[in-house]
């Protein structure tokens, strides 16, 4: 969804200015006047690029866009364990060329193997390895690019690479703990599509004349010719339609007012959100380009469009509670803990804790979720397999007697 720049003035009288999502300026326009804003001007909001990054030439369209869809991805505990070798290598006292020649001599992934070799140039060339990084945006984030440039300019790359490595660690433990507690209704919905299959396979195998009149919805015709485009439909709307922008928005807002799934969502989004911001400002990056970056990666689309406006009042001064209670989907914990880091000056520390303790909230909720999901899959399949059994012996006696 495009982001929109303003100034105008409030209903207090006071000058404001921000930034705001919307499908078209119209539309932001309209917004900004039922909050009861006077626009003064408005347009597209213009990226701000690093002044201190030199000019990135990213990776061919097709290589990033499409071909890094299916070969490009490098598992993040691959990525984990380069940096981490690669911040020893650096507080060894290895030039950064030396350190990634090395490097690529032990990448097992053909594909950073590539990416390393291609940066190791750059860097014997006299130019920062997050340049190298910097051209593989489907491989390497906003997020690792920022802390290592901040590394770069700080003189103090080595340990930057052992914070990204942390991250990555913990953003690895929390996937894995969402697999972990999902594993249950997964069971239970493949268990239950064999179950399926099964029992219309055996009504198919059955050969008798009042194994006709048997009725099953898998095996009628006419209702795979409509569940087959749904299924089509479904398929393209999650790989295709979801990777826009404007339909992820809409489709993680609808997911967030879900009862108990969307708390859920919300608290895994805000635990990333807390990693990556408080990652960030411990590495030095910019109090507004941290908050932008760990919105990027919180994962849901909703909640990063609401974060976005608080960049630009941190940049005009505003304090991180009031900047982060602005936007509406902080909850009270989060701004106490926030404030609390304010106070104290360890704002990175705080939010990590609050990340902790949604994470752990988190799976607390996604093992509950789990368990009612998969008992409703079983009552389901349950009640579809008892239907079938019905009309196999309705149908099987009703065949014997009409053919006596």
């Amino acid at each position: 969804m495009p982001v929109f720049q303003y100034t105008g003035t409030n209903s207090d009288g006071k000058a404001e200015r921000g930034l705001m999502h919307g499908e078209t300026m119209e539309s932001v326009a309209k917004q900004l006047a039922e909050k009861g804003v006077t626009v003064e001007q408005l347009g597209v909001a213009n990226s701000s690029p690093d002044p201190l990054a030199a000019p990135v030439e990213h990776s061919a369209r097709f290589e990033a866009d499409i071909a890094g869809a299916w070969n490009s991805k490098v598992p993040l505990e691959t990525l984990q364990f380069f940096f981490r070798q690669l911040g020893t290598l650096l507080n060894a006292g290895i030039n950064g060329a030396e350190a990634l020649t090395s490097l690529m001599k032990q990448a097992s992934h053909p594909r950073l193997r590539q990416i390393v070799a291609e940066t190791r140039d750059l860097a014997a060339a006299g130019k920062p390895i997050s340049e190298g990084l910097a051209r593989h945006p489907e491989v390497f984030s906003p997020l690792m690019i920022a802390m290592m440039r901040a590394g770069e300019r700080g003189g103090f790359l080595a340990d930057q690479c052992g914070f990204i490595s942390e991250y990555l660690r913990r953003d690895i433990e929390l996937r894995n703990l969402i697999r972990k507690e999902t594993i249950y209704p997964k069971i239970v919905i493949v268990a239950s599509i064999i179950i399926i299959f099964g029992a219309n396979t055996l009504i198919g195998s059955i050969g008798r004349e009042g194994a006709q009149k048997i009725w099953s919805p898998l095996t009628t015709p006419a209702n795979w010719i409509l569940i087959t485009p749904i299924v089509l439909l479904l398929l393209y709307y999650f790989q295709v339609v979801q990777k826009q922008p404007a339909a992820r928005y809409k489709w993680d807002r609808g997911v967030l007012r879900i009862p108990f799934i969307g708390p859920t969502s919300h608290g895994f989004a805000m635990a990333k959100f807390g990693r990556s911001f408080g990652a960030l400002y411990k590495a030095g990056v910019p109090m507004q380009e941290a908050v932008r970056l760990a919105a990027d990666a919180c994962g849901n689309e909703y909640i990063r469009a609401q974060i976005y406006p608080a960049a630009p009042a941190l940049e005009g001064g505003e304090g991180i509670t009031m900047a982060f209670t602005r936007t509406g989907v902080f909850t009270p914990l989060v701004l106490d803990m926030a404030r609390t880091g304010e106070t104290t000056g360890d704002v990175d520390f705080m939010l990590i804790k609050m990340s902790e303790y949604y994470e752990e909230e988190g799976a607390v909720r996604a093992r509950q979720a789990a368990t009612v999901i998969g008992v409703l899959v079983f009552i389901a399949v349950a009640i579809y397999v008892a239907i079938v059994v019905i009309k196999f012996y309705t149908g099987y006696f009703s065949g014997i007697m009409g053919g006596g």
